[in-house]
């Protein structure tokens, strides 16, 4: 009758630090992957860049601060782009939505995107991208 209370008790513990093990990747597994992947996501991205005067589309929307501060870093660095506003133009939102990304301001040269804002990440896009 022991061993068996014991069996169930070892059962038990082994199945709650599965549990918790299962919780803490789950959780995790897909920071872990972002991490992994890196900021930029690679692809052919020329459909949002040809048709524009400049090598850098930024799509956004008017009330959104990350844009703004967006907006704000490309123009302080003298850097052309397109600027894309997602919320006043529908033609500016069908290409948005063509990228399938839920969170603005998305940064799109001709062979990468950059989702959000980051001075750093525009920085390493920019020499990329080489554009100046």
């Amino acid at each position: 009758m022991q061993v068996r209370y014991k069996k169930y008790i070892k059962d038990i513990f082994l199945l709650i630090v599965v549990a918790i093990l299962a919780i803490f990747l789950g959780k995790n597994i897909p920071h872990w992957y972002r991490l992994w992947q890196g900021p930029f996501k690679n692809g052919d991205y020329s459909a949002h860049v040809k048709s524009f005067p400049y090598k850098l589309t930024l799509y956004g929307t008017a009330t959104c601060q990350h844009c703004q501060n967006a907006r704000t870093y490309l123009r302080q660095a003298g850097i052309e782009f397109n600027d894309q506003m997602i919320d006043r133009s529908g033609d500016a939102a069908r290409l948005y939505q063509q990228l399938g990304e839920k969170a603005v301001p998305v940064l799109v040269s001709d062979s990468k995107i950059l989702v959000g804002f980051s001075p750093v990440r525009y920085q390493e896009m920019l020499k990329e991208s080489r554009v100046r």
